[in-house]
């Protein structure tokens, strides 16, 4: 069995900084999840203004690829993003007056997308904030308010994806040294508990 590990996060929390820092600490292959280029096969820019119909449209498309991608690697490896990134960006754009229809299509992609989180990943830990915020061309405008709203829901959906084997954690440390540490010590751990599963299942 190939062990999967994810970080997720709002934008501009350093994910993809740390997935690659830890694949070389940990000797892990590491999976650019390559959100930007995926949306980019149908046309979808995802930091547009667009109609929420637009963008579930776009999000289930962008799931299914993902689950793809993932399903082809037959190596342990780490990734930057995650199917609970998948529901921040979803369930943050959803208002109130939102039709029954969609809000009923939104409601069965987040139940798709904890379930993707459980089957695949070993395990997965969220991000939090850092000091700066980076601005970059194909990320979010720098919108306090928007990461924390979107950060808030990972949160949620990180508890959501808790009832199964899938270890989960947060990452409130905001120096990248400490950061390393604390991440290639949770994956130690995994692994560590996974060997004694595995050696249980051979003895028995």
């Amino acid at each position: 069995e190939v062990d999967i590990f994810g970080l997720s996060g709002a934008h501009r929390t350093g994910k993809t900084t740390l997935a690659k820092l830890i694949a070389e600490r940990c000797d892990l292959v590491y999976h650019d999840a390559s959100v930007s280029s995926i949306m980019k096969e149908i046309g979808y820019n995802p930091v547009a203004d667009s109609k929420l119909e637009e963008r579930i449209v776009a999000q289930e498309y962008l799931l299914k690829r993902y689950e793809e991608n993932v399903s082809s690697i037959n190596k342990q490896f780490i990734t930057d993003r995650t199917p609970l990134d998948f529901i921040g960006y979803t369930l943050g754009e959803v208002g109130m007056y939102s039709s029954q229809e969609l809000s009923d299509r939104i409601d069965h992609f987040v139940d798709r997308c904890v379930l993707s989180t459980q089957k695949m990943f070993s395990g997965v830990i969220v991000c939090g904030f850092l000091p700066v915020y980076e601005k970059a061309e194909d990320k979010p405008p720098e919108n306090i308010a928007y990461q924390r709203h979107v950060q808030m829901i990972i949160d949620g959906a990180l508890e959501a994806a808790g009832n199964g084997t899938l270890v989960r954690g947060r990452l409130k440390e905001t120096n990248l040294e400490k950061r390393v540490d604390i991440v290639e010590s949770f994956i130690a751990a995994i692994r560590q508990n996974l060997a004694e599963e595995y050696a249980s299942q051979i003895l028995h």
